[in-house]
């Protein structure tokens, strides 16, 4: 019989079996030992951005493909703003256009190097989400950001090169028209519209200058909104750089 192995074989042994190699020499052996047939093991490299951090649930600022955790427009919104050195790779794992088509966008230079970027972030999303969810995200993101290339003036196969801006698919909330008789405060408005957890992180985000509505910075926390700040019945609420949400009055 095999004599038993030392303690110091033993944890090499298991931190093989814990290691995801480990695993597919397992897989391997046991498809042998199972089919009697030849068994492979397929590896990918891992994911990572030219920074080096990978992609994974610990990174901040993750997305998840789950739309209740990663919203489609936030989806879009992570992919295209990938960093420059990144486009091509991304373009290669995230998306199913052409090899050749692929080379070709990202060789592109700045600033038309932002349209391989919406169709990276138009591709993936539909990969994702559907078509229509990244039309939606297409149109929400060139309302607020302008479309990179206007002109189409670089050629795509994407179904990218069909959709416009506009504003049908920028995200938005309702407000009670009631509340704002009430006295709406600007920390309800920014909680309500999801740009903020708490009225505590609204008070930071406002004293950190980083809340607007319709493009001005919010000084005042005891901001109070009426109805007649509502322009034709709607305003723009953003939150740092990226994050937008349209209030309407229901």
């Amino acid at each position: 019989s095999p004599s038993p192995c030392s303690k110091a074989e033993a944890e090499a042994l298991t931190a093989l079996l814990l290691h995801p190699w480990g695993n597919i020499v397992a897989g391997i052996d046991l498809t042998r030992r199972m089919s009697g047939k030849e068994a492979y093991g397929l590896t990918f490299p891992l994911i990572t951005s030219s920074s080096g951090e990978k992609f994974g649930k610990s990174l901040k600022g993750s997305v998840w493909l789950d739309a209740e955790k990663t919203s489609p427009y936030d989806y879009y919104q992570f992919f295209r703003n990938t960093m420059d050195p990144d486009v091509g790779r991304y373009l290669g794992y995230f998306t199913f256009l052409p090899m050749d088509e692929v080379r070709e966008l990202s060789a592109l230079q700045p600033p038309l190097l932002n349209r391989a970027k919406e169709i990276l972030a138009f591709e993936a999303t539909a990969m994702t989400h559907g078509l229509d969810a990244a039309q939606k995200a297409y149109k929400a993101s060139t309302e607020k950001f302008g479309e990179a290339d206007p002109n189409r003036v670089v050629s795509t196969s994407s179904a990218v090169a069909q959709a416009s801006a506009g504003d049908s698919g920028h995200p938005a909330v309702t407000v009670d028209k009631e509340k704002l008789g009430n006295g709406f405060s600007i920390l309800d408005a920014f909680c309500s519209s999801g740009l903020c957890a708490s009225k505590g992180e609204a008070r930071r985000l406002i004293r950190q200058g980083g809340a607007y509505i319709d493009g001005k910075r919010v000084d005042d926390e005891n901001l109070v909104l009426k109805e007649e700040d509502f322009i034709n019945g709607e305003i723009n609420l953003r939150a740092g750089k990226k994050r937008y949400m349209k209030m309407h009055i229901g």
